[in-house]
């Protein structure tokens, strides 16, 4: 995550930007059950999409082409993390609560 954060800052900065980098709020710990942070992961990266959409929408009202290619990597990813995060939430839901 950090790399994609990284690769954000220098394309803003190599456009004559000035990215600002604000406190990250510590992620929970613990949870109830690996389902549920699986559940919380997926639903992160479902948010993280949506800002993704966001942009890319912005910078299409905006005409900024340049911007707007450079985001499409970022699209691309999210759907291979909102993918395996999915995966990973059926397999856990086609085995149930069995423990064992």
């Amino acid at each position: 995550e950090r790399q994609h954060m990284l690769k954000f800052v220098k394309y803003i900065n190599e456009r004559g930007g000035h990215a600002v980098i604000s406190e990250l709020s510590k992620p929970p710990v613990e949870y109830g059950s690996l389902k549920e942070m699986f559940q919380k992961l997926f639903e992160h990266e479902v948010k993280v999409s949506a800002s993704i959409n966001d942009l890319v929408h912005i910078s299409l009202q905006e005409q900024d082409y340049a911007t707007h290619n450079f985001l499409q990597w970022y699209v691309a990813e999210q759907i291979e993390e909102e993918a395996l995060a999915r995966t990973i939430l059926d397999k856990i839901n086609l085995i149930g609560d069995d423990k064992g």
